[in-house]
């Protein structure tokens, strides 16, 4: 298996979880541009955590004005879980947690 065909299950997961999304005619036409952006960095096997981050960034402000369809929030709430998150994102907090000083 060629490394640029390689997907992880989180990947996988996440690919179609957006696919459904976006062929659901009940999500607004601003949060399936944003969907669509996402699924062909998916396609092209971008780093995940990455992805999932600039999904969160676009789709926050949507959030914090409550706009988000009903879908769309429910699949907000599940990227924001750590599971998406870089497994590597927050190490430096741990270190100056455990050797800060304090």
């Amino acid at each position: 298996m060629r490394q640029k065909d390689f997907i992880t299950e989180e990947s996988a997961d996440l690919l179609a979880q957006i696919t459904d999304l976006i062929l659901d005619s009940s999500i607004r036409e601003d949060e399936r541009q944003i969907l669509l952006v996402a699924k062909a960095r998916l396609e092209k096997h971008q780093y995940l955590p990455k992805i999932v981050a600039d999904l969160k960034y676009s789709l926050t402000p949507l959030a914090v004005k409550n706009s988000l369809s009903q879908k769309v929030a429910s699949f907000y709430l599940q990227i924001t879980n750590l599971k998406y998150a870089d497994k590597y994102m927050g190490l430096g907090f741990g270190f100056g947690m455990n050797f800060g000083g304090h």
